[in-house]
């Protein structure tokens, strides 16, 4: 018996001891994340013409990031995973800029520079959309060339707001083996359809 009572108390430790690791690996997601120093200096990352920017969400939130203006009419919007800011972006930002798309990546709230909370929710969704909003006004950027790539939670992002806004004619969220999602009238205009 008191085999019995020893064993379930270890069991029931380890137990717990999962369950509030687990819970702190969910929580560290949800934990705001503070911008690396280069944020503010887009001119020492050398992207030419790369420019902070900023945006309002439809609830009022300041959204920062950094542009580089479109030299072919297309742009792409880059959203980073949890527990990072644009800056990790930077080997995208250069590849994409030098291409000649115009490149707008922005700090999802609560993190970096941007406003708001970090909740993985409707808030990414709107700081998303306010992104196409602004992509989509600017006068070097035909709104019919827009697309976007996601990493990791930027990437499920990305996805729910492609789903609804037809906007995103193009997205690409990495998955574990590379697959281009486009909506029917990218494919049909890049010849693939």
């Amino acid at each position: 018996m008191v085999d019995s009572v020893a064993g379930r108390a270890r069991d029931h430790r380890a137990i717990t001891a999962i369950g509030v690791r687990n819970y702190r690996a969910v929580m560290w997601d949800f934990t705001p994340w503070p911008g690396a120093a280069i944020l503010r200096h887009p001119e020492q990352t050398g992207v030419p013409n790369l420019g902070a920017i900023s945006f309002k969400t439809a609830d009022g939130l300041r959204i920062a990031g950094w542009y580089a203006p479109s030299r072919n009419r297309a742009a792409v919007i880059l959203t980073h995973g949890t527990n990072a800011d644009r800056s990790v972006l930077l080997p995208e930002i250069h590849l994409l800029a030098n291409a000649g798309f115009g490149v707008l990546a922005f700090d999802w709230p609560g993190n970096g520079e941007s406003e708001g909370h970090v909740q993985w929710g409707e808030g990414e969704r709107q700081a998303l959309r306010a992104a196409v909003d602004w992509l989509a006004h600017r006068t070097e950027v035909d709104a019919h060339k827009i697309g976007g790539l996601g990493f990791s939670i930027g990437g499920y992002m990305m996805a729910q707001v492609a789903a609804t806004d037809t906007r995103l004619h193009a997205w690409y969220w990495p998955p574990r083996q590379p697959v281009i999602r486009s909506t029917p009238t990218s494919a049909i205009a890049s010849g693939a359809g």
